[in-house]
């Protein structure tokens, strides 16, 4: 690393590394073969996403090592420490409780049922991966109009495409499943053609009542149609958003 540059701390946001369907998964310090360049990585960790299975929970975990700062070498975790002190809350003492138990069940120690816990939450999540996967094949196949396109390899999403609805006409009316009738749909959505993921998405939400998410937010171009949508639910649930998404790409190419 050139002089000049050996002050800078890089930040690696790692949060999913665990929740990965794969046994030949790597971390990322551990196929970078420049130590100069790791003594200088900070790693962010998801304790409550990854290690407990509850986002509620709001906790994370940082990897900080040494460094040299101002002539002394210091952990750059207690400088994250600080900084987050004057704009975060810290976490509560319960949490703080709940995260030591299951760190020790993750490596196999502590209470026998704080580990059983741990193990039938790395058990689900492989359960709901091969759910996810086994709907994906029945139901988003070449014969419907929102295929899986992208076979999730971790994390709780999965990519789902909405490009046949576009250069669409955007239907006035639509008939949920329950017989209730929703009405205005290209004002609601503010356009009368689908040309973005955007604009499927609002008329999903509304014409299906299923929450999917653009996928422009995730660097892929709004004109691609592409959308987003989390498995982390039943696979009753899961299985009855992706009719409904079938059920009113059908009800919209039908209306052309």
């Amino acid at each position: 690393m050139k002089p000049e540059f050996r002050h800078i701390i890089i930040v690696l946001d790692d949060v999913y590394h665990e929740l990965v369907y794969s046994d030949d998964r790597e971390f990322f310090l551990d196929v970078v073969d420049y130590e100069e360049f790791k003594s200088r990585v900070c790693v962010i960790l998801s304790f409550s996403k990854v290690l407990a299975g509850n986002p509620g929970l709001r906790f994370g975990i940082l990897y900080a090592p040494n460094m040299e700062i101002d002539g002394k070498i210091e952990n750059i975790g207690t400088k994250f420490g600080v900084l987050m002190a004057d704009s975060s809350t810290a976490v509560c003492n319960a949490n703080q409780y709940v995260g030591e138990k299951i760190i020790h069940a993750k490596v196999g120690k502590g209470n026998p049922e704080w580990i059983k816990i741990q193990k039938e939450w790395e058990t689900n999540c492989q359960k709901v991966y091969n759910s996810v996967v086994k709907l994906g094949i029945s139901l988003f196949n070449d014969d419907t109009h929102f295929p899986l396109v992208v076979k999730p390899y971790g994390a709780f999403f999965g990519l789902i495409s909405g490009r046949k609805l576009l250069g669409k006409k955007v239907p006035e009316t639509i008939k949920l499943q329950d017989g209730r009738t929703v009405s205005d749909l290209p004002k609601k959505i503010q356009t009368s053609i689908f040309q973005t993921d955007v604009q499927i998405a609002y008329f999903l939400l509304y014409a299906a009542e299923v929450v999917t998410v653009p996928a422009s937010g995730f660097f892929i171009e709004p004109e691609a149609g592409y959308l987003r949508i989390s498995f982390a639910i039943s696979e009753d649930n899961l299985k009855e958003a992706f009719q409904r998404l079938n059920s009113t790409a059908d009800e919209v190419l039908k209306s052309q």
